[in-house]
């Protein structure tokens, strides 16, 4: 009976083990390799459970061979498994129900057939359990879906069954490791705290990550506050800014588009309304309109967005977009006279 090794994905922590053990381990990838990355250890499938190739001189003189091999006896062995769409999202799969399924991350074939399935040029990938291999269409422009991908990698690394593998997002492209997901302290912390409920969970490190700090965002109250002492123009800067920190870049677009007919039209009304007692409150339209259209656009994105590395403005920064506003609308307002009939 001839001798069939497969590789093994195994946590971060298995360097150690592996070289007190003197098993014979490679890395995932050679370009990559965030703290939290797995590795591969060559194993021989006896049934019920396994037994690890040691690191002795004719194993380490033949790793690539072995390797090879490896690959080979993945891909029939997982050739009967088919992606699955998850049922909460058309855009994210899983591969599972095979004891080696998370493995697949290191086939080419099978990540391409991910990118026709997705039609995705660039995808995210997840192996968070043993037996499970998470992909995902990556758009850059839509942070939301990039976050739900990382929550669910995360929930199902930090999940009571089975055995922890990473909980590293890596960046598919052409089938194989691009990149990894960098993920800044305050995001991981958040996802520890929500998701590592248990007191065995694996720790995420922290140690090497620098990043800067999170995004900034205006909340509705401070929109209306902005549009009622700096015009709608102070208001719509604070809309569209928000909208290019959630990612959001056609949301941000759409809103900059409308200021150019919402702009001529706030000061042809204010020019045309007749006289009378409550012009007074004529400021007050606007920017109780903003407010209210903030908190319904912007605010449940914002408060996620604070929860994992968002903060608010401070005054002065609300103030400088005031002034600025009040500054650029009077040459508008000075152009608008001149076209307007007397």
């Amino acid at each position: 009976m001839s001798t069939v090794v497969t590789p093994l994905l195994k946590a971060a922590t298995w360097v150690e083990q592996a070289g007190e053990h003197g098993l014979l381990i490679a890395p995932l990838n050679t370009h990559v390799a965030p703290a939290q990355a797995p590795v591969v250890v060559y194993v021989i499938d006896q049934g019920d459970t396994v037994e690890f190739l040691p690191a002795s001189e004719t194993n380490a003189q033949q790793q690539d061979a072995i390797h090879q091999a490896a690959l080979a006896s993945l891909r029939q062995r997982l050739s009967r498994i088919d992606w699955e769409p998850m049922a909460d999202s058309s855009r994210i799969m899983m591969l599972a129900g095979d004891f080696n399924a998370a493995e697949c991350l290191l086939l080419p074939e099978r990540l391409q057939e991910a990118h026709a399935l997705l039609n995705a040029p660039d995808l995210l990938a997840c192996t968070p359990k043993r037996g499970v291999l998470l992909v995902g269409a990556y758009d850059p422009n839509d942070k939301y879906r990039l976050e739900a991908f990382v929550e669910l990698c995360y929930q199902i690394y930090y999940g009571e069954e089975d055995e922890s593998v990473s909980p590293v997002v890596w960046g598919i492209s052409e089938g194989r490791i691009k990149d990894a997901l960098q993920l800044e302290v305050p995001y991981l912390r958040y996802l520890q705290e929500r998701y590592g409920s248990d007191a065995d969970a694996p720790p995420i490190v922290l140690a090497e990550l620098n990043k800067p700090a999170g995004r900034v965002f205006y909340s509705p109250g401070q929109i209306a506050f902005m549009t009622l002492f700096g015009t709608l123009l102070a208001g719509v800067y604070a809309l569209a800014s928000n909208y290019k920190h959630l990612g959001m870049t056609n949301a941000m677009r759409f809103t900059w588009l409308a200021a150019l007919v919402l702009l001529p039209l706030n000061v042809f009304w204010f020019m045309g309304a007749p006289s009378s007692p409550y012009d007074k409150f004529y400021p007050l339209l606007p920017a109780f309109f903003l407010g209210i259209g903030g908190q319904l656009l912007q605010g449940r994105r914002i408060k996620q967005a604070m929860e994992i590395d968002g903060r608010l403005h401070g005054v002065w920064r609300q103030c400088l977009v005031i002034g600025i506003s009040l500054l650029t609308m009077v040459p508008l307002v000075a152009v608008l006279i001149s076209f307007t009939p007397e």
